[in-house]
This record gives C-alpha cells, structure tokens and sequence, in this order.
C-alpha cells in the first residue's frame, strides 16, 4: 500500500468518526424530543447478565436481509431461536442459528447450537445441574469485546459474532446474593469461521470474511504459485481436551454492587495451525503442508461494579491468560500465542427517565497475548495466521434510542464506533429498526464501515485490516413467531 493509500485510509477514519459524532447528536436530540415506554434493547452493546431472566418457552424468528459490500451483494436469510422448558425437576435451554448466504458466485451457510443443555433443576432448590452446550458469563471482558479467549465464537459474519456455550457437565448453587458454578468435560470444539473448502491445492469460499493464505510465494525474484494440503490428523484426539472453569459471584444480578471471581484451565478456542513447506524445482511450485493442534490456556478473572445506580451502572473486568503451548516435536512451523493480561471498564448512563435511550463507554487494554511463529521456517516475531486478539488500546462508544411517534410506530436506533489507538483501526455500526405496535414483522436498515491508518501485509494479520475494505450497507425484513 502506498502513501497515497495510506492517506486515502486514514480519510476514511477521520469521516467514520465524523459521521459517529453526528450520529450520537441525533440520538441524543430525538432521546429529549420524543418519549417511549419501551425499554431499551441493550443486548448488542452490554455484556449479558450473570443470570437469565428468558422466561419459558420458545421463541422463534426468521429474516431476510440484502447485504450490499464494494464488489459483490450477498442476500442472507436467517433463523433463530431460543427458549427454555421446565417439566418436574427436569430443565432444558436451547438456542441456535441458521444462515444462508446467497451471492452471484455460489452460496455459503451455517447452522450452529449456541446452547442446548438439559439437566436435573427442581425450582426453587439452590442446586442444580446441567449436561451439553451451556452459555455462562466467565468474564464480562471475553464477553462484551467478544474476545473468544474464554467462551468460544461463531464468525461466519466477523462483524456479528456469536458466542456459544462451553461443551460439557455444569454444577450451580445459587443464592439470592450468591452464585457458584463448575464446568468440566473431556472434550471441546473450536470455534468456527468463515467455512472454506480444499480443491487443488488451493482454499475457496463464497463467505466474505474469508482470508486465504498467500497463493504465491517469492523466491528468486519470481512468485512461485503454492498447493496446499493437509497432513493427516486424528479428529477424536484433537477434540479429546479435558478443560474446567468455575466462578463465584456476590451480588444481585441487576441492581448495587458485585463481585465475580473465576479461574479455568482448558483448551484453546482457536485452533493452532502449523505448516511445512517444500519448494519443487522441477514443477516450479511450492507444496505446504497444514496440520492443526491444541494449545492449553489458565485463565483467571476478575469482574465487579455498580448496578443500575440512579440510571448509571460501572463495571470492571480483569482477564488473565496464561499459554500452554504443546512441544514442536514434527519439524512444523506453528502459530504460537503468549501470556496476556487485559482489563477493560465500561460505564453506561440512562438518558431518559423511562430507560428509552442510553449511551455506553468502555475501554480495553490488552498487554501480550499475540506472538510470531515458531519454527524453521518462521520469521523472528512475525506470524503468518491471524492475531488471536484484536485490541490492544481500544475506546468504544455506544448509543441507542427507542422512539415512538404517537403510538403508530416505533423504532429503535442503535449505533456504535470501536476505535484501537494502537493498531490504529475502527470499527463504526448503524442500525434502524422500524415495527408497528402490536405486530411482529419489523424492517431495518444498516451500515458496517471498517477502516485502518496502518497497511496490511502477509505479516499484520489483523481481522479489521484485512477487511478494510468490506464496508456494506444493508436492508431487510424480520418475522418473530
């Protein structure tokens, strides 16, 4: 990239947060003009309570939504679901999502179980005890950044992605101001992203956020084309990880003070890739070979604050993440990953008295954690793979409204802007919700725009910098059952 690129990006930047000031204005403006009695949605800005309050029963919606991005439209339909059921002493959670994207090039999907756990808890009883995928709030850091360090991801979409429950047995005692619980099992899933395939040597996607590795590489003066293939690898022994976590939480789950202490020691949620290249004279192409392994992490954290006080609530969160890297025994050249200490706060301030509007701040700061590769064939402190951690230095602000316009419509405006001082790259979100009363079909409108001051190349592998130009806009329809 250029100078002339680089300025060109860092336009881009200073006009994201341009459009976020005027934007945050608007809100703030209509949050006084106009009044609403419904409370405001803060699910895509605020880390999940500790505790569900879903009632029972299930909930089901589908959508369809046209996503437009600077080279291709992709039109997406959606399902979800989520719900809860109580028989006797007998409990079940389940949530899951579906999609199917649709461009000119071909299509892609996913279905996944974010949770689905079944399990003895008869109510009113302090102890209960839960069997399969089951969401729990370990730290609110991994959570509300959406880190994946501590409970996994789906990122079919890497600007909407979608934490999903650890895999295993769940034991809870819960008091009215005190919550303990302890996860294990033998085994866990790595988190998922965009999906590709493996043809010729060569990886494929019709999913967006898909980055392949490098398809040439240089050696004397000239670019060589590469193949790729993958060693062989036993599934059963890659997924055979034992991992345990537990947490202890004092306080209410929505209003005064609370403290939360957890420690775990598991697998890693992201999948570590090594590679062996052979350079063929004869053919004039290089062959890589890919083979993946499991790297162990101790975690601890720490998470407190003060609840819904006078209409502000403030939070903190520690996360410390010590990594267990498995011995390079095969000759392979493997992504590594070392000790990371982040901690994060996050104020959020009611703007009306009927909880309608609400304008969030958080900042995060991260020290270690991302590390070059290690092997014969790496380069001292780089790293071919993407980063395991996004922000280093990092500010968000959020806002959003609820407005109602005298009973005949409501809509529900949210936005937000993610700016890293470090890596010097933000991340700026827009939605409108538009529904009528009483009706559960609602439309909506969007703009994602990412933007970057530093360049990317083979060796800077930022998730935001990669995709720097995947800037979109978007439309569609909703239907809740």
């Amino acid at each position: 990239m250029g100078t002339h690129d680089i300025g060109k990006v860092f336009i881009k930047g200073e006009k994201i947060i341009r459009v976020f000031t005027a934007i945050t204005l608007a809100f703030l403006h209509a949050s006084h003009a106009l009044s609403s009695e419904i409370p405001v949605n803060t699910s895509a800005y605020e880390a999940a309570p500790s505790e569900s309050t879903n009632p029972d029963g299930m909930k089901l919606s589908f959508s369809s939504t046209l996503y437009g991005y600077r080279s291709l439209y992709q039109q997406e339909f959606n399902a979800h679901g989520i719900g809860k059921a109580q028989i006797g002493a007998v409990k079940g959670d389940l949530e899951f999502f579906g999609t199917l994207g649709v461009q000119p090039k071909g299509t892609s999907g996913f279905f996944d179980v974010a949770e689905g756990a079944v399990g003895i808890a008869p109510k009113g009883a302090p102890v209960s005890v839960m069997f399969g995928r089951h969401k729990v709030t370990w730290s609110e850091l991994d959570q509300e950044w959406a880190t994946g360090i501590w409970a996994p991801r789906n990122r079919w979409d890497y600007l909407r992605p979608i934490e999903v429950g650890l895999i295993g047995g769940f034991v809870q005692v819960k008091t009215p101001l005190v919550t303990t619980e302890i996860f294990a099992s033998p085994i866990f899933l790595p988190e998922a992203g965009a999906p590709s395939t493996l043809s010729n040597g060569a990886f494929t996607s019709n999913n967006p956020w898909f980055v392949p590795p490098t398809p040439f590489l240089s050696f004397n003066q000239q670019l060589v084309p590469v193949k790729y293939s993958m060693d062989s690898f036993n599934i059963g022994e890659l997924i055979s990880k034992f991992g345990v976590s537990g947490r202890m939480r004092v306080g209410r789950a929505d209003t005064g003070p609370y403290l939360q202490l957890a420690g775990g020691y598991k697998p890693m949620n992201q999948i570590m890739l090594g590679y062996d290249g052979l350079l063929n004279l004869a053919s004039q192409e290089a062959n890589i070979k890919l083979k993946p392994t499991v790297g162990y992490q101790r975690l601890v954290g720490v998470d407190g604050g003060l609840l819904n006080w006078n209409g502000i609530s403030q939070r903190f969160s520690i996360l410390s993440e010590t990594a267990i890297i498995p011995p390079n025994s095969d000759g392979y050249t493997y992504s590594q990953a070392q000790n990371a200490m982040s901690y994060s706060t996050h104020t959020r301030f009611s703007l009306s008295d009927r909880n309608s509007a609400f304008m969030s701040v958080g900042y995060l700061r991260r020290v270690g954690g991302n590390s070059g590769d290690k092997g014969k064939d790496a380069i001292p402190g780089e790293s071919i793979f993407e980063d395991r951690y996004t922000y280093s230095s990092a500010f968000k602000l959020a806002v959003a409204s609820n407005l109602e316009f005298m009973n005949l419509a409501a809509i529900y405006a949210e936005s937000d802007l993610t700016y890293d001082l470090v890596e010097q790259q933000e991340v700026f979100r827009v939605k409108l919700t538009y529904n009528k009363p009483q009706s559960n079909v609602s439309l909506l409108i969007g703009m994602d725009l990412l933007g970057s001051q530093l360049p990317s190349s083979v060796y800077n592998q930022s998730w935001i910098r990669s995709f720097n130009y995947n800037d979109r806009v978007y439309g569609g329809v909703s239907y809740v059952f």
